[in-house]
């Protein structure tokens, strides 16, 4: 276990230390922070005036070349007889409580993807590098570096995406104090949108291990961030749409409708009715994924 943990604290710092998790965080941060920022400038409440034609009755029939004439509802292209003005009320304020779980939502899936370049590139660059041979020359026990780096993308990916939607949330709650609505965020709200960060965040652990599993067996990231993205959008679709038995038992659908809370009966993915379908099927599969990785590696040549 002592030698597990040692090997669990290199590979999360070597994680962070890594370039590209920095930029990515970095812009993950900052534009949200942009978005927030103009909405909340733009948070207010103001009046338009509007105009509306009125058509006479007379407007709205059309002569025909034999001489009738037909009535169309709504006028058609005729010339409205006036034109009247009125004000409407026009609410462009942040509501916090409709707004945060939305963009959270939103965000989850965003971060899902980045969950999946970095876990995928995690092993690539070193796989690239061939920094792997020297590791193993003063830790031999395969599956244990193995399993080490899986763990290291799971909880890079998870806090990385909990401090990007914390911030989104406390921007978004401090934009509508200032500027918008937060009427109704009582503590059952609170704890639901808790939950839905948390949610996200898991979705963006999963889909880390799954790419890293997923480079493990194909050992290029590019080869595993492509496979990824080809996965979700042309081969699970083309058999959602031949078998029915692939509904809700595929793993990127899984992960999209954890991250995004789509569920089947809300519009969202087919076969998948709960988050705790849709959070175990895409479990299944990362676990699947990091398991065949891990054989290969344990059996390959590594230079």
């Amino acid at each position: 276990m002592t030698a597990f943990l040692r090997l669990l604290d290199a590979e999360i710092r070597r994680y962070w230390a890594r370039r590209l998790v920095r930029v990515l965080l970095l812009l993950s941060l900052v534009v949200p922070t942009v978005v927030v920022a103009v909405l909340t400038a733009r948070s207010s409440v103001k009046n338009e005036t509007r105009e509306t034609f009125v058509y006479s009755e007379e407007d709205c029939f059309e002569e025909l070349p034999d001489g009738s004439s037909v009535y169309f509802p709504g006028c058609g292209d005729a010339t409205p007889s006036e034109t009247t003005s009125e004000v409407v009320r026009v609410d462009q304020r942040i509501d916090v409580v409709d707004d945060l779980a939305d963009a959270v939502n939103g965000s989850g899936t965003t971060l899902m993807f980045l969950a999946v370049l970095i876990g995928a590139s995690f092993l690539g660059a070193e796989i690239g590098a061939a920094s792997l041979s020297t590791q193993l020359l003063y830790e031999p026990r395969r599956t244990l570096v193995w399993t080490a780096k899986a763990v290291a993308v799971g909880l890079g990916s998870a806090l990385f995406s909990l401090a990007v939607l914390a911030l989104l949330a406390l921007e978004l709650w401090g934009g509508a104090a200032w500027r918008g609505v937060v009427e109704g965020a009582d503590a059952d709200w609170v704890v639901a949108r808790v939950g839905d960060v948390l949610r996200a965040s898991g979705a963006a652990a999963l889909a880390g291990m799954l790419a890293f599993g997923i480079t493990g067996i194909a050992r290029r990231t590019v080869a595993a961030v492509a496979g990824f993205l080809a996965l979700g959008m042309i081969v699970e679709p083309a058999l959602y749409g031949i078998f029915n038995v692939f509904d809700g038992r595929l793993p990127i659908s899984a992960l999209f409708a954890f991250a995004s809370n789509s569920l089947s009966g809300e519009g969202g993915i087919d076969g998948i009715d709960s988050l705790l379908r849709a959070g175990t099927v895409a479990a299944i599969w990362a676990a699947g994924a990091l398991a065949a990785g891990g054989v290969l590696f344990a059996r390959r040549e590594v230079r």
